[in-house]
């Protein structure tokens, strides 16, 4: 059995930080997220019952009692979550998700579907319908979620490319579940090589990461208003930023190839 070298504990802890920043600052530049101070959340993600002015237009419980009863689900692997037996949901901790980060997405344990986690899906669900990027994305068993009410690591969610796999925090952005569900639509487009270069989302690189994110920031806004921003009171930098500079153009040309692609491999429709 070979013998594991021995480290100076203030060098492995001056390491660990070193890591702990490098993950911070990829999440930073992924999603907007302040974490400078001891309470990062406070900055972008402290909900504020003053916030006013602002319109989301997202799915809620009425339309889940609709699509129940018109069973809109019928005959798609959805069908199962508007149904009385809803699968389990896989779940993770904060603390898992924080040791995962930024190179992975916990695998989490399948937890019954208490109504605020099958809510997310459900509404969720409704929402992708109203964007093709989305609706290709979108897959609740590639889907892990956090419900710890009352805390939160600072961010809504991510997805992780690597392991194909969203998370998302499900009391703090539910909303993420559909944001993420895009990310992962562009990178299925992406492997496919239907994105053209003029959306400057291909390539890789970090000017590539940047242009997706305010992509997927500007869709969000289009198809559902100010859905990302409401409840904070006022904007997000990334929604204005993305509002400025990505063109209505854009968002209708992925949207097509995104629609083609899955009339090309669900002739019948999205499954």
């Amino acid at each position: 059995m070979p013998t594991v070298p021995q480290q100076d504990p203030q060098e492995a802890a001056a390491q660990d930080t070193a890591v702990q920043q490098q993950g911070r600052r990829w999440l930073e530049r992924l999603f907007g997220v302040e974490f400078a101070g001891q309470d990062p959340q406070l900055k972008y993600y402290g909900r504020d019952p003053r916030a006013t002015g602002m319109v989301a237009d997202y799915p809620g419980a009425k339309e889940v009692g609709r699509a129940k009863m018109t069973d809109l689900a019928y005959g798609t692997p959805m069908a199962a979550y508007f149904g009385d037996q809803p699968p389990k949901i896989p779940t993770a901790t904060f603390s898992e998700v924080e040791k995962a980060y930024p190179y992975n997405v916990p695998s989490g344990r399948l937890e019954p579907p208490e109504q605020r986690r099958l809510g997310a899906i459900q509404k969720g669900w409704l929402a992708a319908r109203k964007s093709s990027v989305a609706q290709l994305g979108f897959d609740p068993q590639r889907t892990v979620m956090t419900d710890q009410p009352g805390r939160t690591v600072g961010l809504g969610g991510y997805f992780q490319p690597q392991a194909d796999t969203m998370w998302f925090d499900v009391n703090l952005d539910p909303e993420a579940i559909v944001h993420e569900s895009m990310h992962r639509g562009l990178h299925m487009l992406r492997k496919e090589g239907l994105i053209p270069p003029e959306l400057g989302i291909t390539g890789g690189g970090q000017r590539a990461f940047d242009r997706d994110e305010l992509l997927v920031r500007a869709m969000m806004l289009h198809h559902f208003k100010d859905v990302e921003s409401v409840q904070y009171g006022r904007r997000h930098e990334q929604v204005e930023q993305a509002e400025k500079v990505i063109p209505k153009s854009d968002i209708a040309k992925i949207e097509k190839i995104a629609a083609d692609y899955i009339a090309k491999k669900h002739p019948m429709g999205p499954r």
